[in-house]
């Protein structure tokens, strides 16, 4: 069982100079709310409620929420990589494909003369030469893919926790 520690004694002084700020401080604020219904003060209530508005939507921007321009500028940056990485795929799958073609092509022609020379070729034989001219993908290929999902992963992870924080403030400011 712990012990109770007593404050320290307040002198009698001390005690009414907290009750005279307690009471000052009721005075005030009720001083405040009569003056709020005097229709004179009206446009200087006005620019505070508007002051007091700005304030806390450029606070929104300054801050980490879902509406933050660090949130929305991270989104950004996140879909400049997915679209990065898009393009580094493309360019190298369109090389790669415009390669496969090209032997393809190539393929083509040889089996052209060949059947035009009356030679035989059988769908067997077609077949193994088009299976031995597939070009397999290159490394730098399946690295720009899996780059590209990991770029896919990162922004919607990022998107999911951007959701995830705008459901809380939601919540709070319900609650709240």
């Amino acid at each position: 069982m712990t012990k109770r520690t007593r404050s320290p004694n307040r002198t009698v002084d001390q005690i009414l100079a907290e009750q005279l700020a307690k009471v000052e401080a009721l005075q005030q604020r009720a001083a405040l709310e009569s003056a709020k219904m005097n229709p004179v003060l009206t446009p200087l209530l006005e620019k505070i409620k508007y002051t007091q508005t700005a304030l806390i939507n450029d606070s929104k921007l300054l801050g980490e929420g879902p509406q933050s321009t660090h949130t929305r500028r991270r989104s950004h940056e996140l879909w400049i990589n997915v679209i990065d990485a898009e393009e580094r795929k493309a360019e190298l799958s369109v090389d790669y494909l415009k390669r496969q073609r090209d032997g393809y092509n190539d393929l083509l022609s040889t089996l052209s003369t060949l059947i035009a020379e009356d030679k035989d070729v059988t769908d067997e034989q077609v077949q193994d030469m088009i299976q031995e001219m597939t070009l397999d993908n290159s490394q730098e290929l399946s690295e720009a893919t899996d780059t590209l999902e990991r770029t896919i992963a990162e922004r919607e992870n990022h998107t999911a926790q951007k959701a995830a924080k705008k459901r809380v403030s939601t919540t709070i400011s319900v609650e709240g």
